[in-house]
């Protein structure tokens, strides 16, 4: 198998790419159609062939069996021939005179011979099919008959030959005859036949006669037939011309090497072919060939041919209408969910309902998810895209004030320490340094950042209640590095001591827990102060459940004008736990969230509230704490 060239893959390649393009640019009904055309095609072509050429070979073989019964029952009829002149050369043999005439030595009178004369010219006017009769007489050396071109019977004195074929093959044949070509050309064979003498067998006379072709001239119509004698001999055919020296050359070999000489096989005479059938007979040793050109059986195929054709191309194409209307059926939802995509593209978010199959009735429900869900997330975008847009301003507009009081509260502490205040110096301190953190522009900040910012602002709240507000604080320091919304902490702290310390409550515990479960960082701020009512805890849940992007914590639906009873302000404040709720879902997703537990019986008072964050990287902030912590 030769191996292609880089030119020939190439240009393979190129074929296999053009292919390719072209089938992406096609609809899909078309190029199934096109498919189904070309296997449907394929299939017509070869259920043709295959009709033709079963219809060939069932004519050939009936034409195989016709002719091979044709050809015994003309054997049949040639043995039967044959006997018939076998007794007719031996008619002399019943004639005593003339039977004595055979056995005597002595030479005969003219009268004798006239007499003979007169006899055979009664045998050979007693058959329609003799062409000649020569009787020769071993004894007499004398030689009787006439042929065709002879008016009367001729006689003639010649010594006879042993050493003549005829004479030969009679002697050997056990019939005591033989066939032979005849010299005439309007004779079909010659027949010879030996008269012996009954006493011991031996040969007197030797009967040679020429027959007409009648009994072949009927049955092989448009057939060329061939007779051959027992020594392969051509005896008689209808072929003319070279035709005629053609099957004189090749049939004896193939007659007389052929097992199954009646079996049907195919031979080329002079360009054309032709089935052969022959047969021989035992007795006679005679063998019949019959030629029929292959084209008069296939002649007649045509029409069959031409019919199968043309049911074949109906078939095609009726089953290419069906093809297609059943591929433009089914593909009818996949064309309009296009139509449909190219809406979503343009920024219209439609619902479909397509069916056919089920299929295409579930590609249908997907899509009506899909557009749904692209068209919340664009809302959801373009609000916190405005949200952030309007922080923004709001966050340059305010940072002027921030830093004007940032830079008083540092001239003031200044002042406080030169005129010896060192109580007063420590809270504007923490003050000023509580201001410079919230004006930070991060929104994220590391725990060990906020824990600082937060403990700021607890110190500050002592400074101004003393004894009354105890904290307790419980921090995985592995944890340090991670990263936390800014004032995450420090705001669910200001809301427990702010809301919690209301009512007959004058003391208040805070315990700070932030620790690591399994992939989340834990922030829990319990404190033991008044807590809420479990209708105002269903509120505020349900407040934080119904939640959406787009809703903002200042507006109607999120505040309650209730400030004065205990929790029902925890989420009315500016920056309260809604907004925090907000920027976590902004920034965290499905990754953050808040849980709310409160209780106000009298036996049993508090508020927890436990921040849960997932953040991007564990690893990263460990390494980053844990180099941190050799370096210290």
């Amino acid at each position: 198998m030769s191996v292609l060239t880089k030119k020939q893959l190439h240009t393979l390649q190129a074929l296999r790419s053009r292919i390719r393009s072209m089938m992406n640019r096609s609809p899909l009904w078309l190029t199934f159609t096109l498919l189904m055309a070309a296997l449907l095609l394929i299939l017509t072509l070869l259920l043709s062939y295959s009709n033709y050429r079963w219809g060939t070979d069932n004519a050939i073989r009936r034409q195989n069996e016709a002719t091979s019964q044709l050809i015994r029952l003309k054997l049949q009829n040639l043995d039967q021939y044959f006997s018939e002149l076998s007794d007719f050369c031996v008619l002399p043999v019943y004639d005593s005179e003339f039977y004595n005439d055979l056995l005597s030595s002595r030479s005969l009178d003219e009268s004798r011979i006239s007499e003979l004369q007169k006899k055979v010219g009664l045998y050979f006017y007693s058959r329609t099919d003799l062409l000649s009769y020569q009787i020769s007489m071993f004894h007499q050396n004398l030689r009787i008959g006439r042929s065709a071109s002879d008016q009367r019977m001729k006689t003639s004195r010649e010594e006879f030959s042993p050493d003549d074929p005829a004479y030969q093959e009679c002697l050997l044949a056990p019939l005591h005859y033989a066939v032979f070509p005849s010299g005439n050309t309007d004779a079909l064979l010659s027949f010879s036949h030996t008269i012996i003498r009954i006493s011991d067998g031996k040969p007197i006379a030797l009967v040679t006669i020429d027959v007409n072709k009648s009994i072949m001239s009927s049955g092989f119509d448009g057939q060329l037939i061939a007779l051959f004698n027992q020594d392969g001999q051509l005896l008689y055919t209808n072929a003319q011309g070279g035709i005629r020296e053609d099957l004189e050359q090749a049939l004896p070999s193939k007659i007389l090497s052929s097992a199954d000489s009646e079996s049907g096989s195919i031979l080329t005479v002079s360009g054309v072919k032709y089935l052969l059938v022959s047969g021989s007979d035992a007795s006679s040793g005679m063998a019949l060939a019959a030629l029929t050109p292959l084209s008069s059986i296939t002649e007649e195929l045509h029409g069959i041919q031409l019919f199968s054709f043309l049911q074949g191309l109906a078939f095609l194409l009726i089953a290419l209408l069906l093809s297609f209307l059943l591929i433009r059926y089914l593909t009818a939802p996949l064309s309009a969910l296009a139509g449909f995509q190219g809406q979503v593209g343009s920024g219209q978010y439609p619902k479909i309902s397509i069916g056919r199959c089920r299929e295409t009735s579930e590609l249908g429900r997907s899509f009506n998810d899909m557009s749904e869900h692209i068209n919340r997330l664009v809302n959801d975008n373009l609000i916190a895209s405005l949200n952030e847009k309007n922080a923004r301003i709001e966050a340059l507009e305010a940072q002027v004030n921030p830093h004007f009081l940032y830079n008083t509260l540092q001239a003031i502490g200044s002042e406080a320490l030169m005129n010896d205040e060192p109580r007063l110096y420590d809270m504007i301190t923490r003050l000023a340094s509580n201001m410079r953190y919230s004006i930070n522009g991060s929104n994220e900040v590391s725990l060990l950042q906020e824990l600082r910012f937060t403990d700021n602002y607890i110190e500050l709240q002592k400074l101004r209640m003393d004894e009354r507000l105890q904290v307790t604080r419980r921090i995985d320091h592995a944890l340090l590095t991670l990263l936390v919304p800014k004032c995450s902490l420090q705001l669910i702290v200001e809301n427990s001591i702010k809301y919690g310390l209301t009512g007959d409550i004058s003391q208040l515990h805070l315990e700070i827990d932030v620790f690591r479960q399994a992939d989340t960082l834990v922030i829990r701020v319990r404190d033991d102060g008044a807590g809420m009512s479990p209708d105002r805890l269903r509120e505020v849940l349900g407040q934080l459940s119904s939640y959406r992007p787009g809703d903002t914590a200042g507006s109607p639906s999120t505040l309650t004008s209730e400030r004065s009873s205990p929790g029902k302000s925890l989420l009315s404040s500016g920056i309260g736990l809604l907004n925090l709720y907000s920027r976590l879902k902004i920034m965290y997703d499905n990754r953050a969230d808040i849980q709310i537990e409160s209780s106000c019986r009298s036996e049993d008072h508090f508020t927890c509230v436990t921040l849960l964050l997932q953040p991007n990287s564990w690893c990263e902030s460990e390494q980053t704490f844990m180099e941190s912590a050799k370096k210290r």
